[in-house]
């Protein structure tokens, strides 16, 4: 029973883990959309009327929507090799946002594929490095939650063989 509570502890820390990079990607997202607007801290109509507090989460769901497959293939994979270093969810963020990239460009292409006369549309680099630095925000911020403890549920509690 121990190791079945255990997995659930750890399954529960891996979702707040995965809400926390979802909600870390989107604030990055966020506030790279207000820096092109050229605004001040002081203009920032979101600050001051509260909205980015709205404006976050929101964004927040669609992250988490659109990275869902993604990011489980690399949660799967990190939680199996015991991964616990930064970097690794690091690169597995941008390799989700990556992905993420690419499976919008290839949404759009099947739309341009069911209507040629509507040009496809094209991505643009800033967008792809948007994505990609989320993907690298998002995956810091899920180390800091649940990542330091990886595979940690395949030790063995039972104490070994005591005696010669």
């Amino acid at each position: 029973m121990n190791g079945l509570l255990t997995l659930i502890l750890r399954l529960a820390v891996i979702l707040f883990g995965y809400a926390v990079a979802a909600l870390a990607a989107s604030a990055f997202v966020v506030l790279l959309i207000v820096g092109p607007l050229g605004w001040l801290p002081e203009e920032i109509p979101w600050v001051m009327t509260g909205s980015l507090a709205v404006a976050v989460p929101v964004m927040a769901f669609f992250v988490a929507y659109y990275a869902f497959l993604p990011a489980c293939a690399a949660i799967v994979v990190a939680e199996l090799l015991g991964k616990r270093d930064w970097l690794s969810y690091a690169l597995a963020g941008g390799l989700v946002g990556a992905v993420v990239v690419g499976l919008s460009w290839q949404t759009s292409w099947y739309v341009y594929q069911a209507d040629p006369t509507a040009p496809p549309a094209p991505i643009d680099p800033g967008f792809i490095l948007t994505i990609v630095g989320s993907g690298i925000i998002g995956g810091i911020a899920y180390w800091l939650v649940a990542g330091r403890w990886a595979g940690g549920w395949r030790r063995s509690t039972s104490p070994g063989p005591t005696g010669s």
